[in-house]
């Protein structure tokens, strides 16, 4: 049980220190830049198609099993 909340602490620090290194024109600069607000909503779509695609294809995973019709 140790090692999972090793790993969780231990990547809220490395979020926490990257935090403080990236300098705050840095941050400016990307949040205000419309390129990079097409990357993320592109990534957010494909995210949210991932989704949907997964939920469908455990849906039907869950329905072969259980012998349900498909």
């Amino acid at each position: 049980m140790t090692g999972p909340i090793t790993r969780i602490l231990l990547r809220i620090i490395a979020g926490i220190l990257m935090g403080y290194m990236v300098p705050r024109e840095v941050v400016d600069e990307l949040l205000t830049n419309p390129d990079v607000e097409t990357l993320l909503t592109a990534a957010v779509d494909a995210s949210l198609g991932l989704a949907i695609w997964t939920a469908t294809e455990g849906y039907y995973a869950l329905a072969k099993r259980m012998d349900w019709k498909t």
